[in-house]
């Protein structure tokens, strides 16, 4: 009983440690993705509602950029 108990919870970690790994994996917006959905045609909502929900982003807001 105790086994089960000591196997189960190491699954957890594992799951909660494999989960929070993907999140942090996860892509920043750049100005080329915002460029490369305008050339897709999505509107300018779609756009706007995919870097507000998007999370971190990694904007040039240079004049270069």
């Amino acid at each position: 009983m105790r086994r089960v108990r000591i196997v189960t919870m190491a699954l957890v970690c594992v799951l909660t440690a494999t989960l929070c790994v993907g999140q942090q994996l996860s892509k920043k917006i750049s100005n080329q993705d915002v460029l490369d959905m305008v050339s897709l045609g999505l509107s300018d909502d779609v756009v706007i509602d995919k870097i507000h929900g998007g999370g971190e982003t990694d904007f040039d807001t240079s004049i270069a950029g």
